[in-house]
């Protein structure tokens, strides 16, 4: 392991003085992994007022008064249970260097019943966000504690991140927390600066290629509301559904009124992201042709419900009876006592079913 030779006389003098000293942590497992290393750790039996001549150097910190027993038993991750000496090398006394070559990263089985809050924050910091560069696996345990972990300030500070004019900033403060839990691709966090400041549209970039389950816990674990997680997750499901002129009363039958603005300010984002100009222009044609099919107008017919005479012959009724309720619908439509969408004339239609069974 090549060291700054300034590092190698402190070892020297230290050990000459009567003191242990040994390269720990971070410094070593990176140099495994042919990683840039930026700042050494040391760990050493020597006093304070031993060491004060070395406290204010730049790329060398010292844990003082510590020896390795003590040292191992206060690291959070496994990775740092690593130690480099320049006469013996590398010294791996918990027999971690097989997981570090194989790139997964593991909590301390000493800690994993008293690990802080501040020790998982320091190592997901120093860890998580150096090693994506490489790659690493991280066990389950450590992801279901970082989620955990969140503080009710964090979770505040998040959701307002979500919000804020420029959302992807939330990469620069949480990307540790995120980036191994949930898989965020440079569409889904591009996403998130193109999209207004609605939650539901933000969560929906950050949550793109998360799948279903991924998205629920993180969801759950920031404690949004189900409306919020019921809206997220059906644009997750549907937010590449191949709409045309030609389909657009079956796109109506999956979206509530309220979330079809969602469907295309996301769709919208998408084009912008990957400047599909002409993908825009279709959008906004869509969206007039779907808003002039949804507007009460006083010249509408049975033909511009949302709700198709096919589906109520499908639930039982004859033709006489589909007649009847389309008319009805209609009425009801015009009077504004019932929204034009496929959901809200489904449930009134079976609404009548319950009171006139």
């Amino acid at each position: 392991m090549k060291v700054d030779n300034q590092i190698i006389k402190i070892i020297k003098t230290l050990e000459e003085a009567g003191y242990s000293a040994y390269i720990c942590g971070e410094a070593v497992w990176k140099h495994i992994l042919g990683m840039i290393v930026e700042e050494y750790r040391m760990i050493t039996s020597a006093p304070p007022f031993f060491l004060q001549e070395y406290t204010n150097m730049k790329h060398l910190k010292i844990l003082f008064t510590m020896d390795k027993s003590s040292y191992l038993e206060s690291c959070a991750f496994q990775a740092d249970q690593l130690f480099y000496h320049p006469k013996y090398g590398i010294l791996d006394a918990e027999h971690i260097l097989g997981d570090i070559e194989k790139r997964i990263l593991r909590i301390n089985e000493r800690k994993k019943e008293k690990i802080e809050e501040q020790d998982l924050l320091r190592g997901l910091v120093y860890h998580i966000k150096d090693s994506m560069q490489l790659d690493f696996k991280v066990e389950k345990l450590l992801l279901g504690t970082a989620l955990s972990s969140l503080t009710e300030e964090m979770q505040k500070d998040i959701k307002s991140l979500l919000l804020a004019d420029f959302p992807g900033h939330i990469f620069l403060k949480y990307s540790y927390l995120f980036s191994k839990y949930i898989s965020i691709s440079s569409l889904g966090g591009a996403i998130l600066d193109f999209t207004t400041n609605d939650i539901r549209l933000r969560l929906t970039g950050l949550l793109l290629e998360a799948g279903e389950d991924k998205a629920i816990y993180f969801m759950e674990k920031l404690k949004f509301s189900n409306e919020i997680k019921d809206s997220v997750l059906h644009l997750l499901a549907f937010h590449n559904y191949p709409l045309s002129k030609r389909n657009i009363k079956s796109f109506l039958k999956k979206f509530k009124v309220k979330d079809i603005k969602l469907w295309f300010s996301i769709n919208r984002a998408k084009a912008l992201v990957k400047n599909q100009i002409q993908s825009i222009y279709d959008l906004d044609d869509l969206e007039k042709e779907i808003k002039h099919l949804i507007e009460i107008k006083e010249d509408m017919t049975e033909n511009d419900l949302m709700l198709e005479k096919e589906t109520l012959v499908e639930l039982g009724y004859s033709l006489e009876e589909v007649a009847k309720i389309m008319k009805e619908l209609l009425s009801l439509v015009k009077a504004k006592k019932v929204e034009n969408s496929y959901e809200a004339l489904l449930n009134k239609v079976l609404s009548f079913r319950q009171e006139n069974p």
